[in-house]
């Protein structure tokens, strides 16, 4: 009983003093109020806009804009195949996204990306479901790209912020 509780103690002192800071405190929320997130082209760029606006928790007040985020999506479809009886469909998607964060005061691009992501989905026994499974898989690349862009930006920004 006794070692329990000192395995416990030393677990203790271990764990309180790792260091651990989460990436979305409070900070990023200030950080990401300074950004403006430029329309973005499309019905998947209005998308991914709304998912960055609701991961960054920005609010419309605009008092204070230092950083313009501009973000450019390119999305392809390849139909791999499709069995004569419509029981089987393989689509390949292609999204290809680009951002830059455009300082507003002198107009400096301070960060440049671009990624691309790639899916394969197969659609078995259903003849309906093709376009409903293709929004389904696009909104869940668009939400793992607004995170990605939400990372990258905070971080990038925090880093010029403590240099600063």
């Amino acid at each position: 009983m006794l070692y329990r509780i000192y395995y416990l103690f030393i677990l203790f002192f271990l764990v309180s003093g790792c260091g651990f800071r989460p990436l979305y405190n409070q900070t990023s929320h200030v950080i990401w109020d300074k950004i403006f997130i430029a329309p973005i082209e499309g019905q998947f760029g209005q998308s991914l806009r709304n998912h960055l606006l609701s991961i960054s928790q920005k609010t419309d007040d605009e008092k204070e804009i230092n950083y313009v985020l501009k973000v450019a999506l390119e999305t392809k479809n390849f139909d791999v195949g499709l069995l004569t009886d419509s029981s089987s469909s393989n689509v390949h998607k292609n999204i290809k996204m680009t951002y830059r964060l455009i300082q507003t005061d002198n107009s400096q691009e301070i960060y440049h990306h671009t990624s691309v992501y790639d899916h394969n989905y197969t659609i078995l026994q259903s003849a309906f479901a093709t376009r409903s499974s293709d929004i389904d898989i696009t909104e869940r690349l668009l939400k793992h790209i607004a995170l990605e862009i939400h990372h990258h930006i905070t971080q990038i920004l925090k880093y010029k912020h403590a240099k600063n």
